[in-house]
């Protein structure tokens, strides 16, 4: 009996983990037109920290998160991880 449900749990379809992109998110995203966001979601994407983009662009850490809940706003995202997700499913980075 054990075997046959693990035959089945393993043989059962699995949801998508990549995000869909709906219409709100698609012109939310087509909003991120400021130079500094799209520079740092290509950052964030490349696996940069606040720290690190902060210093690259000589601003404070506290700039840097302001931009990044600007982003999650307009992708419609809770964090950096979905925000890079979403970004790569709209062709954003």
């Amino acid at each position: 009996m054990l075997n046959t449900s693990c035959a089945n749990w393993a043989t059962r379809a699995r949801p998508s983990l990549s995000p869909t992109p709906s219409l709100a998110a698609l012109s939310s995203a087509a909003s991120i037109t400021r130079a500094r966001e799209q520079q740092v979601l290509l950052l964030v994407s490349a696996g940069f920290s606040n720290r690190e983009i902060a210093a690259q662009f000589s601003l404070a850490e506290s700039t840097i998160k302001t931009h990044l809940k600007n982003i999650y706003r307009k992708l419609g995202v809770n964090n950096r991880t979905r925000a890079v997700a979403q970004a790569r499913a709209l062709e954003l980075a």
